[in-house]
């Protein structure tokens, strides 16, 4: 029996020119590596001797702000599953519960809008900054995530 849980998050950022804007995300959160949605081969290359067990919540990008469109960015870190074509954070590591996905989150999207604005990959620019990366793109390029709203994990009724 499945222990798949889903939550929805709203995530509010300060997007340059832009302005405000939200990007929408679905949570879900499995207690084995058999219940993840992305396909295994994804998280195979960073952990070549088996899936980590136990929580994970894996990110679905449901919601994008318009001046964005549908096309996705080459720099943009999102994993397209190989087997439904949805739209994921890209990261391997384990996230084990809301406060993770709302550090990894708050990266992320910070990273995602600084592309999506300069079409330039943030990790370089993460790398380079460090742990002030968060202020220099605040300071620099008017970005910043305002607000991360998790609603309640409730059981998925039906999964696709």
């Amino acid at each position: 029996m499945s222990k798949h849980r889903v939550a929805t998050v709203h995530c509010t950022v300060i997007a340059g020119k832009h302005g405000e804007c939200t990007l929408e995300f679905i949570a879900h959160e499995t207690q084995t590596s058999s219940e993840r949605l992305i396909e295994p081969e994804f998280y195979r290359r960073d952990h070549p001797n088996g899936l980590p067990e136990g929580p994970h919540i894996e990110l679905e990008l449901f919601a994008r702000p318009l001046w964005v469109g549908w096309d996705i960015h080459p720099h943009v870190h999102i994993h397209l599953d190989a087997r439904t074509n949805r739209p994921f954070v890209c990261f391997t590591g384990q996230i084990k519960n809301e406060t993770e996905a709302r550090t990894l989150l708050r990266m992320w999207v910070r990273g995602t809008v600084y592309t999506w604005l300069t079409g330039n990959d943030f990790i370089p620019v993460q790398q380079e900054h460090g742990k002030n990366f968060g202020e220099y793109l605040r300071v620099e390029h008017n970005i910043e995530v305002v607000d991360i709203e998790f609603s309640s994990f409730m059981k998925e009724r039906i999964r696709s």
